[in-house]
């Protein structure tokens, strides 16, 4: 898809044809301009983003011997959220022992890391109940701190340049994006068309993302199609007070537009 040298931004609600002859529904989210020369040369990412090391592996600097020194004071720890009992158990991975228990939220989902590598978040969604929660843990200390109430938190993603946290609120089909510090709500993108929606990647230049709708998921014999929902974005004036900022654009997700005629499949 080739937008020329103008800023974009929004997103697309689509079907992807999977093995078995099923679909996989799912959110992308885009922004900024093309990159129609980043082929396996430099990567040129949006503003704020750490530089790609290796264009041909997204995941290269993702390896034990390439941890952040950001993390060179954390305990080395397994963290393991309890559904059921709504703990998180600490285990000891040179013992596989587990050395430690602490209760959080309503059903804790899962454990993810700040952008800045210096808070571990729990998940906590509290299913079919309004008293959704993150509870964040000290890595150093492996210690929970003061639980922040948060609307349905099944999942969480960061924006490549940090400047928001991304809290997937799967059965409210939305997407909350936050301050990553205090989980103050900047925006908020309803998703009414994704059912199920769940967990998400980057492209290997932040440009943008995609977002699984899971429930949407379907290994039936009936023919599939789906039609295509799209969140229009005109990228007028400035960057709006209390909007979350994403990298190479200046607003977001103002409107949306539906195109019934847009069957894939």
């Amino acid at each position: 898809m080739s937008m020329g040298n103008r800023m974009r931004a929004g997103s697309i609600f689509g079907a992807v044809p999977i093995l078995g002859g099923g679909l996989l529904f799912a959110v992308f989210l885009w922004s900024g301009a093309s990159n129609a020369q980043q082929g396996a040369r430099t990567i040129e990412t949006v503003p704020g983003m750490p530089p790609v090391v290796d264009p041909g592996n997204l995941y290269s600097e993702t390896q034990a011997n390439k941890l952040s020194p950001a993390v060179a004071g954390a305990l080395p720890r397994i963290y393991v959220p309890n559904l059921r009992s709504n703990d998180v158990y600490v285990i000891d991975p040179a013992t596989r022992k587990v050395i430690d228990r602490f209760r959080v939220g309503v059903n804790p989902q899962h454990v993810v890391p700040s952008y800045d590598l210096k808070t571990l978040w729990v998940t906590n969604n509290a299913e079919g109940r309004p008293d959704g929660t993150l509870t964040p843990i000290d890595p150093t200390t492996g210690k929970p701190g003061t639980t922040i109430p948060v609307d349905d938190p099944y999942n969480l993603y960061f924006t490549p340049d940090g400047r928001s946290a991304i809290v997937v609120a799967e059965a409210l089909k939305r997407l909350d994006f936050r301050d990553p510090q205090t989980m103050a709500l900047q925006r908020s993108l309803p998703v009414p068309q994704c059912a199920g929606i769940n967990h998400a990647d980057f492209s290997i230049d932040g440009r943008f993302a995609m977002f699984t709708c899971e429930f949407q998921g379907s290994l039936s014999d009936r023919p599939h199609r789906a039609k295509c929902a799209r969140l229009s974005q005109a990228l007028e004036g400035r960057h709006a007070p209390g909007r979350p900022h994403l990298p190479g654009r200046q607003d977001v997700f103002r409107g949306r537009h539906e195109d019934p005629g847009c069957v894939l499949g």
